[in-house]
Order: C-alpha cells, then sequence, then structure tokens
C-alpha cells in the first residue's frame, strides 16, 4: 500500500481480516507521513489450517477508513480478496497398536487365554457435527470387542481411540481361529463423514485347548466290606464336538463295583465332573484281610476325532477292600471329660468295630455317685445299629462342699452276648473331673489386669463402668469399701458396696466418671481400690482387696488458638486488620509469645509480645496489623505474621507451636504519568518557549529506573530541550521540566500545530515498561508575512544611461514563484531581464533588474513610462504566493 500524494498530516490505515478463521493479517494498521507517503509497505496475510475439509475459502483483507488530520485523506481504501487453500480431506485413520502379529504385521492375535489386542482410531479431518462409528467382532465366540461404539466431535476428532480385543476361550481343541474387527461406516450430519471409510481389522484368536481325560484320585482309595464307599470323578480336558461315552466295570466284584456302567459327556456338561461311587462288597464273614481291586476305565468313543477310542485311554482307579470282620469296642475320648458341681455335662461315644453275629449288652457306673452320675445305665448294640456310635451323657453333682476338683471314673462292665467274639470283652473306662464351684472371692467383670484393663474415661467427662460380684454365698453380709487413688483424675459413683446372703450373685455397677483438669498432662493413669472386704464371714473377712487400672484420656494438648477470619487484608491506605490469639491449654507457667512482620514494608504488628499466665490463658489477645504504604504499583502483596515458638519454663510449651498468619496489603498505587501542562501551549519562531513538567504516579518497583524518549513531532516548528527524562526511585514523584522553544522557519505558513510526543518507556519495571502518557499539543506563532518588494519604484533614463531597481521575497515560498516583467513604452525604454524566479532556496536574495532608456527621435521632450511587474506565479504555493501583486516601477527618460 502507498499514498497517491504527500499528506499534509501522518494518514493511518487500520487492517484486519474478514475470517480469523481462515486468515491473519499483520500489520494490524500502518502509518504514513511526509515523509514515507510514497514508500509502498508490504502487508503479510497468513492461511490458517481449520482442519475442517471445507474446499479453497475466499475471505477479504479489509482496510478500513483511514484517520488523519488531512482531510484529504479521510477516505476507505478498497479491500483485498483472498482464497485460503484447503489441504484437509476427510477419511478414517486406523493404527495397530498392540498384539501385532510378528510373523504379520498387518494382523492382531488374541488368545484363548485372555491374551489381548489393540488398535486406535482417529479422524483425518474435523468434521462439521459428531462422527459415530460401529465397532463389531465377526465372531464372539473367538474374541470381543470393547468399546462398541466411537464418538468423534470437532474438538477430539484427531485424538487417537484405543480399541480393545479380548481373546475368548471356547474350550474346545480348534486350533487358531482367524476373525475379523468389522470399523463400520461412519455416521454423521457432516455429508464428508456420513456412511463411509468403514473396514476392517483382521485377528487370529490362539487356541489353548487339548482334548484329555481327567480321572481323580487315581489310588488311595478304599472301601469296606460293611459297605464303606469310595469315589472318584472323571471330567474332559476339553469341550468335544459330539458326545464322549466312557465304559466303567470292576476287576473284582467280589470286592467292589462302581454304581455306573458308563458315563457320558456332552458339549455342555464336559467340564463337570462326574462322580462314580464304589460300594465294598460283603464277603462270607470271614477275616479274609484287606483286598486290592481296580475300577477299568475304557477307551473313550465319540465322533469327535479328538476323543476317538485310539487317540486316548484314560487311567484305571487302585482301590482297597477293607475286611470289617475284627470284634472290639470303641470309646472315646477316655479321658480329658470334665463335669461341674453346677451340673455341667459331658459326653462320649461307645461303637462296635464290626457286626456281631447277636446282641452285645455293656453296663455302664459312676466310680463316685457324690460327684457324677451317668446316662444311659446300659448300652445294647444290634446287626443293625453296631455302627451307629452311642451317647453316653455323665453330670456333675453339687456337693455345696468348697473340697476342690474331684477325679472320678465312669466304668464300662463287661461286654455281653451269646456272639462268642463279643462276649466278654473289656472296654476301657473313662476318667472324669467335677469342676468344684464352691471358692469364697470378689469377682469383677471386666477382670482387670494390664492386658484386658477397663475402657479409660475421658477430661470431656466419658465414663466407664465395672460390675462386682461375690463367687460364692456368704454367711454373713459383705462390704467392699470403692474410692479413687486420684480424685483430680476420675471419680467413683459408689463409695461403698453391700452383698448379702440375698443378693451376693447379683452383679453391682461402679461408674467410674473422668474429670478434667484443664491442663495439657497427657493421659494420667490412675486407679479405682476396692479395699479388703469386711465380714463376720471368716472366708471374706480382711480379704480379696483388688486395685482397678484406669487411664483419665487428656482432652487438652498445648498450642495456641488463633481466630482469624480466613482472608485477611490491610491496605496501603494504613486499613488495619486484627485476629486473636489465646492458648489452647492451661500452662503451669507464664507464656510469652514474640510476633513479627515477614515484610514490615507491607504490613507492622501490634503489640510486639503477647503474654499469657495460668489464670489468662484462655482470653484471647488481639493483634493488630496496619497495612504500610510502599508508592510501588506492586498490586496486592502477600506477607505474614510470624508468630514464634512460645517462651516458658512450662516444658508444653517453651520453644515450640511456631506458625503464621496469611496476609494481603492491597495496593493503592498505579503506574502512570502525570503531565502537567496548560492549555494552549505556545512557541514562537522568535524563539518563543512552552514549558509543562511530567512526573510518575507511583514509584518503579525495586531499584529499576524509568527512561521516557521525548521529541517534537515537527522540528521544523519546535525542540525540545531533552531528548528523554529518566526517573528512579529517589526523583518518581519530582515533577521535571519540559521546555519547548519555537523554530523560525522563514515561511508565512501561519500559526502551525505539533506536538511532543513520548516514546514507550523503557524500565525493568513491568508496570512502566512499553507505556507512555499522551502528546502535548503545541501551536508555533509565525512571525513571517509574504510580500515582494521593489525597490525603488521609480527611475530616469536618457537614451544613453540605464537605471537599476531589485526585487526580493520577505518569506520562504512553497516552490518557485515567477514575476515577468514589460516595458508599457517600449520606444521609451526596455527591461531587462524579462522575468525573474525565485526559490525556496534563493527567495531571500534580491535580484536586480536593468532599465535602459532609448532614444524616440523627439528632442528636448521627457517621456514617462512604466516598468509593469506582473502578479507572481506560483503553482505550488497558492496560499501565499500565487497571485500575489507586485509593484509596477515608474521610470521617465528625457532626451536631451
Amino acid at each position: 500500500i502507498a499514498l497517491n500524494s504527500m499528506p499534509l498530516k501522518p494518514v493511518t490505515i487500520p487492517l484486519s481480516s474478514s475470517n480469523l478463521g481462515e486468515g491473519i493479517v499483520t500489520p494490524s494498521s500502518i502509518t504514513f507521513s511526509t515523509v514515507n507517503w510514497k514508500a509502498p509497505q508490504t502487508v503479510s496475510v497468513k492461511g490458517v489450517d481449520d482442519k475442517v475439509h471445507d474446499g479453497n475459502q475466499l475471505f477479504f483483507v479489509r482496510t478500513g477508513m483511514a484517520t488523519s488530520e488531512d482531510p484529504g485523506y479521510v477516505l476507505d481504501p478498497p479491500d483485498v480478496q483472498v482464497s485460503n487453500e484447503d489441504n484437509d480431506s476427510p477419511g478414517v485413520k486406523i493404527s495397530l497398536a498392540g498384539g501385532i502379529d510378528p510373523l504379520n504385521p498387518a494382523k492382531l492375535v488374541t488368545g484363548e487365554n485372555g491374551d489381548t489386542a489393540s488398535f486406535t482410531v482417529a479422524l483425518t479431518s474435523q468434521p462439521t457435527a459428531d462422527v459415530s462409528i460401529t465397532l463389531v467382532s465377526n465372531n464372539t465366540k473367538e474374541g470381543t470387542v470393547s468399546p462398541t461404539t466411537l464418538k468423534f466431535t470437532s474438538a477430539n476428532y484427531g485424538a487417537a481411540q484405543t480399541v480393545s480385543i479380548t481373546g475368548v476361550d471356547d474350550k474346545v481343541q480348534d486350533g487358531n481361529q482367524p476373525y475379523v474387527i468389522a470399523v463400520g461406516a461412519t455416521s454423521s450430519k457432516d455429508p464428508d463423514f456420513n456412511l463411509k471409510f468403514g473396514t476392517q481389522v483382521q485377528v487370529t484368536n490362539r487356541d489353548n485347548d487339548t482334548a484329555g481325560i481327567i480321572v481323580a484320585p487315581l489310588t488311595g482309595l478304599t472301601t469296606s466290606e460293611a459297605g464303606k464307599t469310595a469315589t472318584f470323578t472323571i471330567q474332559l480336558q476339553s469341550q468335544p464336538t459330539a458326545d464322549v461315552s466312557i465304559g466303567l466295570s470292576s476287576s473284582d466284584p467280589a470286592e467292589g463295583k462302581p454304581n455306573v456302567s458308563s458315563v457320558k459327556f456332552t458339549n455342555l456338561n464336559w467340564n463337570a465332573p462326574q462322580t462314580i461311587t464304589v460300594t465294598g462288597q460283603q464277603d462270607d464273614n470271614t477275616a479274609d484281610g484287606d483286598v486290592v481291586y481296580k475300577i477299568i476305565t475304557d477307551p473313550p468313543t465319540s465322533a469327535d476325532p479328538n476323543y476317538g477310542p485310539t487317540k486316548m485311554n484314560p487311567p484305571d482307579v487302585a482301590l482297597t477292600n477293607i475286611d470289617d470282620d475284627t470284634a472290639g469296642v470303641i470309646v472315646a475320648p477316655i479321658a480329658g471329660l470334665s463335669t461341674t458341681e453346677a451340673g455341667g455335662q459331658a459326653t462320649f461315644t461307645i461303637v462296635l468295630q464290626s457286626k456281631p453275629g447277636a446282641n452285645v449288652k455293656i453296663n455302664l457306673s459312676s466310680s463316685k455317685l457324690t460327684e457324677g452320675t451317668v446316662s444311659p445305665a446300659s448300652l445294647t448294640f444290634t446287626n443293625a445299629n453296631y455302627n451307629s456310635p452311642q451317647v453316653v451323657t455323665v453330670t456333675g453333682v453339687d456337693d455345696a462342699a468348697q473340697d476342690g476338683n474331684q477325679a472320678y471314673l465312669i466304668v464300662t462292665a463287661l461286654s455281653s452276648s451269646t456272639d462268642p467274639k463279643y462276649n466278654g470283652i473289656k472296654p476301657k473306662d473313662v476318667s472324669v473331673t467335677n469342676i468344684d464351684n464352691d471358692s469364697a472371692g470378689v469377682r469383677l467383670n471386666p477382670t482387670p489386669n494390664p492386658i484386658n484393663p477397663p475402657a479409660n474415661t475421658t477430661e470431656k467427662g466419658g465414663t466407664s463402668t465395672f460390675t462386682v460380684v461375690l463367687t460364692s454365698l456368704p454367711s454373713a453380709v459383705v462390704t467392699v469399701a470403692v474410692s479413687s487413688t486420684n480424685t483430680n483424675e476420675g471419680t467413683v459413683s459408689s463409695p461403698l458396696l453391700t452383698f448379702t446372703t440375698a443378693n451376693w450373685n447379683a452383679p453391682q455397677t461402679v461408674t467410674v466418671t473422668g474429670v478434667d483438669d484443664k491442663v495439657a498432662d497427657g493421659d494420667q493413669p490412675y486407679k479405682v481400690r476396692l479395699a479388703d472386704a469386711v465380714s463376720t464371714d471368716a472366708n471374706y473377712n480382711a480379704r480379696f482387696a483388688i486395685d482397678v487400672p484406669f487411664s483419665n484420656v487428656d482432652d487438652d494438648r498445648p498450642g495456641y488458638v488463633i481466630n482469624a477470619a480466613a482472608m485477611l487484608q490491610t491496605k496501603e491506605d494504613g486499613t488495619q486488620a486484627t485476629f486473636t490469639v489465646s492458648l489452647l491449654s492451661q500452662p503451669t507457667a507464664a507464656v510469652s509469645v514474640g510476633l513479627s512482620s515477614s515484610n514490615t514494608d507491607e504490613g507492622k504488628v501490634s503489640p510486639a509480645t503477647l503474654s499469657f499466665n495460668p489464670s489468662n490463658w484462655a482470653t484471647p489477645q488481639i493483634v493488630t496489623i496496619t497495612g504500610q504504604q510502599d508508592d510501588v504499583a506492586d498490586g496486592p502483596q502477600g506477607y505474614t505474621i510470624q508468630i514464634a515458638n512460645a517462651g516458658s519454663i512450662d516444658a508444653n510449651y517453651g520453644g515450640k507451636f511456631a506458625t503464621s498468619v496469611p496476609l494481603t496489603n492491597l495496593d493503592d498505587d498505579q503506574p502512570g504519568f502525570v503531565v502537567v501542562a496548560a492549555s494552549g501551549l505556545q512557541t514562537t519562531e522568535k524563539g518563543g518557549m512552552a514549558t509543562f513538567t511530567v512526573a510518575l504516579l507511583s514509584k518503579p518497583a525495586g531499584t529499576a529506573t524509568v527512561t521516557l524518549g521525548v521529541s517534537s513531532s515537527n522540528v521544523k516548528e519546535g525542540t525540545v530541550s531533552a531528548p528523554s527524562l529518566v526517573f528512579t526511585t529517589a526523583n518518581w514523584n519530582i515533577p521535571q521540566t519540559v521546555t519547548v522553544t519555537g523554530v523560525d522557519d522563514k515561511k508565512a505558513d501561519g500559526l502551525q500545530v505539533y506536538a511532543v510526543n513520548f516514546a514507550p518507556a523503557v524500565s525493568a519495571d513491568s508496570g512502566y515498561a512499553n507505556k507512555a502518557p499522551g502528546s502535548v499539543p503545541l501551536a508555533n506563532v509565525d512571525d513571517d508575512q509574504a510580500n515582494i518588494i521593489v525597490t525603488p519604484t521609480t527611475c530616469s533614463t536618457t537614451p544613453t544611461s540605464t537605471a537599476a531597481f531589485t526585487i526580493v521575497l520577505t518569506s520562504q515560498p512553497v516552490g518557485d514563484v515567477t514575476i515577468s516583467l514589460m516595458s508599457d513604452t517600449p520606444t521609451a525604454g526596455s527591461v531587462s531581464p524579462g522575468a525573474v524566479t525565485f526559490t525556496s532556496d534563493t527567495w531571500n536574495i534580491e535580484q536586480s533588474v536593468t532599465v535602459t532608456g532609448l532614444a524616440d527621435g523627439t528632442m528636448g521632450v521627457m517621456t514617462s513610462y512604466q516598468i509593469v511587474t506582473s502578479i507572481a506565479s506560483a503553482p505550488m504555493d497558492p496560499s501565499t504566493y500565487n497571485g500575489f501583486p507586485v509593484a509596477d516601477v515608474t521610470c521617465t527618460n528625457s532626451t536631451p
């Protein structure tokens, strides 16, 4: 862009893009001056990638209305049309990510053991509407896909979304199976992405199944001649494609038989273990010993080639049939039983080892009926119930005597039977102990001990309880005194407990209540003391004193209680903020707390020390912070009031609990300039001066200086006294004077408006850097008057003489000024030259004109004539010299 002609004043043209989404224009404006008006200035237009497939897009570089004090340049230049070439094309990008087949990198691999694979999906250009893609596995028995739908927006279109594929175990030995993940056609209201770009991702699912038959256990099983059974299971290792049958038989049916002759597996129950029960067979009742035999498993039959009879033969199962022909009586247990005098019972069982040939009777009795009784008194076993254990119950008897624990026997008599194997067998006797329950004593619940003390009390009044009861019936009243060993920590609810023959076994409750001492002394141990019982019963008198340990949980802890608003603020105008400080617990000695400000340039604290003692520790003391003025435009400044470690001989407080309270000092300073100038400042072309002052609104930050460049917008009209002003942290608020001196341009150009401009400030303070005050307007008073002086305006000549006069301008013209000269009576006199021209450089140099007298043939006659001057011709100076009148010169020519 360039101008067609020189402007009278600077011309600024704003520049902008009609569509910032397609193109960006730089610079945002251009300015032409009277110096650079015809030098073309370059405007750059940079295309913007909108990521959308929208084709080539037209937009305009808008050239806004020009602004200028020259009325001839208040006009709107034409806009410039630009086309932004599109580089986007719609599409779907698939990238394999995990589980890539090393033998074929174009495929993915999953596994029936749950191995996964993955790929990513993204769009190649930004859609104008949401885009959905459906994902489907063509064989969900081999692999599943997640997620099943992807959604792309104009915001996330280019972000790759991960799709996971998980292998599925089909339980069938079918080898590695190929399948595909169908990436469906895109669905969108954007026609570029609707019903397009469908594809497939190839996947192979690796098989982990092997055909086989599992039989367990294979050994260690026993049956018995009494019909005892044993079991084992059969199942398949993999899912068959057809039914599988396995035959079962016994190698010795006289010893044991399976409950089924075959088992059948389908594709539904193949992995469900089928249980085979083997029952021992009864022999001829002779003691023929234990016999080993097998359950034979036949080769399978199936239409599934993996399970054909030629493929495998499952193992046989080894068993032992136990002979049951041994006579005997089993008593269990025979020792360790106990009954109680409170009627507590114990039991044991009796059973025969084998089936008898006739009924078997066993009588039972107690060796001490004063300690225990037995029920029933006899047991009878038949060939029907011989192997069913019969329960014998022993009941303790209370003899009311404090005789300690007593041992006794349950005596089993010789068995009687017509079966000679079972007649006269002596079963084992059973030993029993009857626990004595008669002993004097005091019982607490819970029982106090270091491992299991009663619950603690608390200084908040928390209570704990325990109960007291006698362990036996006393013969007289029993009293027990109860007291606390430290009533400053805990008190008891009942100072005396009384037990009689009526209430001796009714527990009486003692409630212990914690006491608050206000001192941070930690958890304090104390005891609740039960004194020796007092009674005329010798078993209770002066006995059974018990100390119950307690701990009173302290709710007092040393420290400061600081009550402050969430956002404490001071201001640079002296606005204050307050908070209070007290102690969390009562100290044992005086406590002093020092206070200080982390930045006294922002805030000062009062008082400097707080004093607390055991009397006023809980009374909040007010701390006042006063905001300080720093004259710097530094914004809100954070600082803290430091609360020092406490000073005290109380170990809970001395040298502890230093903390701080955050505050903000709000700034009342703003960076800026104070320019003081009278309105209508004027200089004169005679060197007349004008002054104004400049100062800063706020102190520069830190040690920064602010340098402000000063210049005249027209040095031909006025000059400034200094090219720059420098402000420091010491002189920032002292006005500095700028003196402007008028310049004589020698032109009759009237009153000229100009200004003192300020360059953007140079400073390390960001509040001042690149900022400047507005220009100061001035006017230079003209002392030049346009005029054309002719000297002299009369002349006299003779035919033999000449005369001369001069012409000069009184002010500098704009361009050349030409004045034509002629004689109105050419016969009387002539003039030379016929025209004079003044330039802007020679305007003040007098030019001489010569007038020559001529002989016109008359004798003794004086002729008057004029040298006629034309009006000045100055096309470049239309307002001053063009058409300016010039005085004629009147001459006489005398002929002798």
